[in-house]
């Protein structure tokens, strides 16, 4: 069978895409990226090799391991939350429903599409072709070994020991959760040391080597006309790696509303081309009497070189995009650490014998984050709608991926039959527990963000500091400039790099770097102003 086969590209989950079609593609990207590189070179446009490669190979290489990053990337998203789909499947085949409609339903909880499309895929095969032929299909061509052991062990109990698939499940389910506690520990471990590893090369590494530059130029009066070779190799092409593994491994609590992100992101920009046209070109053309108390600022907007522009409209931009983030994230947040005392706090009413409304109606809130939300509850639940109607609109109304995924399990499961109490038992000591892992976790990732932090600022203000101590201007009279922009140049980019990246390992967004973004660039543009 070949590397990438039909069977492959069915298990990374890309079962439209053809074979011979993929590597067509590939092959036409390759040809067209080559025929580029060769264009930009032959025409003098672009000589340097680095380039030149990158513009070459960089591409084509990305496509070529599309398949196989897809592969991953499924394989992970289908063990990220297997606690809550073997919850999902435990309880309903407790109540007797067949293995097809438990993967459906397992299908309706999960909010990823990729996901959800693979569960309903391998709900049709048990559907269509029978649980046990089903099985063996889904074993064949499932990307996850861990969901390959489970379909396995379904098949050998099907066989089996039909009666006691719930008794097995209970005990993948256990099993599951307490390998969630051990994943979730080990993967904030992996993120704390990729951080430090990115720190180090995204700041200090850069530094080390601005700082030989530096002394070349000096030396022999090169000028600095690889500087952006420079800024490239050490700051730009790492990036997009680490930001791949802090998209994998970065805990995501809670999800912004998609007006949300959009309006940060447009305002962001729409507000950054603004700033940078009015310093570039507006400023200009005002009357002499205005520029004349423009040049009385303590900042001389009107002398302003292309960086420092830049760093001041990233800084206005990033202000703008982080004042229409800053509430929401704070209050998703909160949520999302108390929703797990939320559940707590109903089961014990559930326990005590009242009903489901009862239950929710004598609830006493003590934590200020969900006051709205139980107030809401509390109102439904004074309407005396069925349960099953009030968990659906405590899903709708929720932005936080575990608990509105835990509220979606236990609708399933009671929509299915099962015990109310049971359900709510089980979900809510997992989440407690997990709560209590997020906070011991949160304090060791935010001590090593801070680190970054204090890294990134130490670094940019160095470069002030190279510049002055020095004293390029008087050493190299003429290539002092040059010197400069570049180092403001690399200034520029680490703030973009460091900032667009940190928000990320903060909440698992980029809509959160708004905040990271607009504290690293008005650091960078008052550094600027000093070099």
């Amino acid at each position: 069978m070949p590397l990438v086969g039909e069977e492959f590209l069915i298990k990374a989950g890309m079962p439209d895409q053809d074979p011979k079609e993929f590597f067509a593609r590939l092959f036409a990207v390759c040809g067209v990226m080559l025929t580029l590189a060769a264009i930009l070179y032959r025409t003098g446009y672009l000589t340097d090799p680095v380039r030149l490669a990158f513009i070459a190979i960089f591409p084509s290489l990305f496509m070529a391991l599309t398949p196989f990053l897809s592969y991953l990337n499924l394989s992970s998203k289908l063990e990220k939350d297997l606690w809550a789909y073997l919850a999902t499947l435990w309880m309903l085949q407790k109540v007797g429903k067949s293995l097809g409609s438990s993967f459906n339903a397992i299908s309706r909880i999960t909010e990823d599409n990729e996901v959800k499309k693979y569960f309903q895929t391998a709900s049709a095969r048990m559907l269509a072709a029978g649980t046990i032929e089903g099985l063996d299909a889904n074993i064949r061509l499932c990307p996850s070994s861990v969901w390959r052991r489970i379909y396995s062990r379904l098949h050998d109990y099907y066989f089996t020991r039909g009666e006691a698939i719930d008794e097995m499940l209970k005990i993948e389910l256990d099993e599951s959760v307490e390998k969630t506690m051990i994943d979730v520990r080990n993967s904030m471990e992996r993120l704390v040391m990729i951080l430090i590893i990115y720190t180090l090369s995204s700041t200090a590494f850069p530094f080390v080597v601005m700082l030989m530059f530096t002394f070349q130029s000096l030396v022999s009066g090169f000028g600095g006309g690889g500087m952006s070779n420079l800024v490239l190799m050490t700051s730009v092409l790492p990036s997009p790696f680490f930001v791949l593994l802090f998209k994998i491994l970065a805990p995501r609590y809670f999800y912004f509303e998609k007006k949300t992100v959009i309006k940060a992101w447009l305002s962001f920009l729409a507000t950054f081309v603004m700033v940078f046209i009015i310093l570039s070109f507006l400023l200009q053309k005002l009357p002499p009497s205005a520029q004349i108390k423009l040049l009385k600022l303590p900042i001389p907007i009107l002398s302003l070189n292309i960086w420092q522009r830049l760093a001041l409209s990233t800084a206005i931009g990033s202000f703008v995009g982080f004042m229409l983030t800053f509430k929401e994230e704070r209050k998703l947040k909160s949520e999302t650490f108390d929703f797990p005392l939320f559940l707590q706090d109903l089961f014990s009413e559930l326990r005590g014998g009242r009903s489901f409304s009862d239950a929710i109606y004598s609830m006493k809130i003590t934590y200020k984050s969900l006051k709205d939300f139980a107030n809401k509850v509390k109102a439904w639940a004074a309407l005396r709608l069925p349960y099953t109607e009030i968990l659906k609109r405590m899903a709708e109304r929720q932005k936080l991926s575990v608990s509105k995924m835990s509220t979606l399990l236990i609708m399933t499961a009671l929509e299915a039959g099962a015990d109310l109490k049971e359900a709510f038992s089980s979900i809510s000591e997992f989440a407690v527990r997990l709560r209590e892992l997020w906070i011991e976790t949160e304090g060791e990732k935010i001590g090593n963000y801070f680190t970054a932090m204090f890294s990134f600022m130490l670094v940019i203000g160095s470069y002030a500091l190279l510049v002055n101590i020095l004293n390029i201007p008087m050493l190299a009279p003429h290539e002092a400039e040059t010197i400069k922009e570049g180092i403001m140049m690399q200034a520029l980019v680490q703030t973009l790099v460091m900032g667009g990246t940190l928000g990320l390992v903060r909440t698992g967004h980029f809509t959160s770097s708004f905040r990271e973004l607009f504290i690293f660039s008005v650091l960078a543009f008052f550094i600027m102003l000093t070099i």
